[in-house]
């Protein structure tokens, strides 16, 4: 829209011109109320007045001949770029209790219509009040838990649905800052209120990601765990099994722990990641056995997850505003 200039108006006010296009887009005409933000980096956000924040927002979705994994696919797409109303439109006979099923893994969404031609859904949230801290911090505790209880498998003293239902938890909340994090991308006033920098951003979006492969690949070894016989190892090769969940589960620790300085004026380093990539690597002896092969595959997989989160905080820490 090109450069504007600063006019003088009274003793100690200024004002600018506004493009035309974009007081025909908003049909606005004099007298109308602006509203005028601050965001980021000294700049200004411009909106009409009776617009809100938090503008409810529809999508109709056909869901005619489309199978219940498509649909699902359709409605992530949908949720995650933020509409507040769903509504999945065509013949869903048969189909009902599936949909229901997996809408229910999406927090905040509800069903709250439902005919043979129309299912609606609202997804009751508030920007506003969503604490992307606290759902990392969160996830960050349940992904911990999972570790803790996969190195109780060994023992066979911890149900292995235990574990997946943590494993899903974390999708659900990975979702939910997905959705949030698209939604500050296109609100720069909400990211401007979170301390939400556009680099930040970026970065906390692939810290959010790789919580949600580690928690896959804590489920994939406590999966091989439940499977296999582990009662067929004598009691050292046991306690190594144990000794690498635990030195793992420490590394992540530290992690999650580096995140929660990234904003409280301290200097943060990466941890010796080096130390835990060699103690995987001495487990070759086990390997003789190819379930503890896949086992230590995994956890290796799992290590470089958790490096990666390292890398991004220090990037967020290190980022230039």
């Amino acid at each position: 829209m090109g450069g504007r200039k600063l006019i003088k108006f009274g003793k100690s006010a200024f004002c600018m011109t506004l493009p035309q296009a974009w007081i025909k887009k908003n049909k606005l005409q004099k007298g109308h109320v602006l509203n005028v933000e601050e965001t980021m980096h000294n700049s200004l956000e411009i909106f009409p007045g009776e617009l809100k924040r938090e503008a409810t927002s529809k999508i109709t979705i056909l869901i005619t001949d489309k199978s219940i994994d498509e649909i699902v696919d359709v409605f992530l797409a949908a949720y995650l770029n933020g509409y507040s109303i769903i509504e999945l439109r065509g013949p869903n006979a048969g189909k009902m209790a599936d949909i229901r099923s997996s809408i229910n893994e999406f927090i905040a969404a509800e069903i709250m219509e439902v005919t043979s031609q129309e299912i609606i859904i609202h997804v009751f949230w508030d920007a506003e009040t969503i604490d992307l801290d606290s759902i990392i911090n969160r996830m960050g505790h349940i992904i911990r838990s999972m570790l803790f209880e996969s190195e109780e498998l060994i023992s066979g003293n911890v149900a292995l649905e235990d574990i997946k239902e943590k494993e899903r938890e974390i999708k659900r909340q990975v979702l939910l800052a997905r959705r949030f994090i698209n939604y500050a991308l296109t609100h720069s006033f909400t990211a401007q209120k979170c301390g939400l920098a556009p680099v930040h951003t970026l970065y906390t979006s692939h810290i959010v990601y790789f919580y949600g492969v580690s928690a896959e690949y804590v489920s994939k070894i406590a999966n091989i765990l439940a499977d296999s016989d582990t009662n067929e190892l004598d009691e050292p090769e046991r306690q190594k099994l144990k000794s690498l969940i635990e030195q793992v589960a420490s590394y992540f620790t530290k992690s999650t722990e580096l995140y929660k300085q990234k904003n409280d004026g301290s200097r943060i380093s990466m941890s010796n990641y080096e130390v835990i990539e060699d103690t995987i690597k001495k487990y070759n002896t086990l390997q003789e056995r190819a379930w503890v092969a896949i086992f230590v595959e995994y956890a290796f997989l799992l290590l470089m997850k958790i490096k990666e989160i390292e890398i991004m905080t220090v990037s967020i820490k290190n980022a230039i505003e």
